[in-house]
């Protein structure tokens, strides 16, 4: 079973993601020999399983998934790109899910975000799906460079490892163009395949993929700014009733602009939030307040 199944997995993933899952794989058995590594990954493990981050990321999955059956019946897509699929939701989707919490204005994370990702979809096809070196060499390769990196961002932290820092960056471009040039000659070796629609399908699903998933970001992102807001009504009571007339109240007054229910909140005061009547007043008194 182990070797139908081993069989498998090599027909399905080309040479650089099973030496990157071998080395991965690796890492995370002699990680587990250490007890400093294995709490700190339990703690990990813990943070994400929290209900608010798993009901995110279900609902994203599902989203994407009806995305993707929409695709599917309009034959856009098939189970030959499930792979790629997978591997866009996970280096990139949840990526940019869980980045949510750092954006400050969602507007100009939309603008900016679809031109990054599109130009990273195409780098990151071009050196996955159409790079063929041996197995061997793929593993070595990674393990070159995830050791030049390392060794680049810690002589990043001493001015006085320069000389470190561009060896090491010289060596990484290099590289680098070695795969791009690899994978470019490949590409004219086979132009015929290259030029097939199922090539097309691999450039063109993550960034449909991409652009669809803004809509659910926009939505996530605001979520996480209104919830955010009223993390100081806990101060204010501790009545999860009112905390929750507060939300529906502060909404409908002031549209759902979480700028000016942020701004309400801290013009509150504990007193205010004592009943659904003085809440209501606060809301009152606060629009009096800023249209004078």
């Amino acid at each position: 079973t182990i070797i139908l199944f081993w069989s498998y997995q090599l027909k399905f993933f080309n040479n650089y993601e099973l030496a990157t899952t071998t080395l991965i794989t690796l890492a995370f058995i002699i990680g587990m020999c250490f007890p400093l590594i294995r709490n700190s990954l339990g703690s990990v493990i813990k943070a994400f399983f929290q209900s608010k981050i798993v009901s995110l990321v279900t609902l994203f999955l599902a989203y994407i998934a009806t995305v993707l059956y929409g695709l599917y019946l309009i034959e856009l897509w098939d189970f030959a790109q499930f792979k790629n699929s997978i591997l866009w939701f996970v280096l990139i989707g949840c990526v940019q899910l869980f980045g949510l919490t750092k954006v400050i204005s969602i507007n100009e994370f939309i603008k900016t975000s679809l031109k990054k990702q599109v130009q990273w979809i195409v780098l990151l096809e071009l050196l996955i799906s159409f790079r063929h070196l041996p197995y061997e060499a793929e593993v070595i390769i990674i393990l070159l460079i995830f050791i030049f990196s390392l060794l680049k961002v810690t002589a990043e932290n001493n001015p006085e490892h320069w000389q470190v820092v561009n060896v090491c960056s010289s060596f990484l471009n290099t590289i680098g163009l070695i795969i791009i040039t690899s994978a470019v000659l490949h590409i004219i070796s086979d132009t015929d395949k290259f030029l097939s629609f199922s090539t097309v399908q691999v450039f063109l699903i993550p960034i449909i993929l991409t652009i669809v998933s803004l809509p659910y970001f926009y939505c996530v992102h605001r979520y996480i700014t209104y919830e955010s807001a009223f993390v100081i009504t806990k101060i204010y009571t501790n009545s999860f009733r009112l905390r929750q007339y507060a939300k529906y109240k502060s909404f409908i007054a002031f549209k759902g602009d979480h700028t000016i229910i942020k701004d309400w909140l801290m013009f509150s005061c504990m007193s205010e939030f004592e009943s659904k009547a003085s809440i209501s007043e606060s809301i009152d008194t606060y629009k009096t307040a800023i249209s004078n």
